[in-house]
């Protein structure tokens, strides 16, 4: 059963779909219908340790840095325009295998040089991060962190984060993600 997010809503995934060991985390959008650049909206992947920072600078996945060391964290390729059906674009991660000391994955959205081409989610039609649990038939989300934005002419990303907390159990079952999804805070 899918689990919709609305901003600051949490979900347990492994509540969801107990034995969790791999995710798929998709990020969709539709074409912009409207004149001007297309839409570029871009999915990343942060693995984050326990101390609160950044893993490593390999573990910043992205269309420019597409898989982790290990291959526990691979992203699939970059869609430029939101064309096509389904998941636009795709980050794989091997919550059994990755570091016993990452902490977190924060999965950011962010639009492709949103400033120069004056963009912002507002205007973005039917943007989504889903979370999939790549072992259920037929890979249906296990959540879903959907927005519907008002328009914020400066809001140009957002997040979706999952939380592997490690633990004394064995590396598949520690895993115990959590899905949140927030809005970067925006001046006046």
């Amino acid at each position: 059963m899918a689990v919709s997010l609305s901003k600051g809503g949490n979900v347990s995934l492994t509540k969801e779909a107990p034995g969790l060991t791999a995710v798929t985390v998709g990020l969709g959008w539709d074409v912009r219908t409207t004149t001007g650049t297309d839409f570029d909206l871009d999915a990343s992947a942060i693995a984050v340790n326990t101390q609160g920072k950044v893993y490593s600078d390999a573990h910043f996945v992205f269309f420019n840095n597409k898989q982790t060391p290990d291959n526990t964290i691979v992203h699939t390729g970059d869609n430029r325009t939101g064309e096509g059906e389904g998941d636009d674009e795709a980050i794989n991660v091997n919550l059994a295998a990755l570091p016993a000391d990452i902490d977190k994955i924060v999965f950011p959205v962010s639009i492709y040089d949103a400033e120069n081409r004056s963009q912002n989610f507002g205007q973005v039609r039917n943007a989504y991060i889903r979370i999939v649990n790549q072992a259920a038939a037929p890979r249906s989300p296990v959540t879903t962190c959907r927005r519907t934005p008002r328009p914020r002419p400066r809001w140009s990303s957002a997040s979706c984060t999952a939380t592997a907390r490690s633990g004394s159990s064995a590396r598949s079952a520690r895993a115990t993600p959590r899905a949140s999804w927030a809005s970067p805070r925006t001046s006046a």
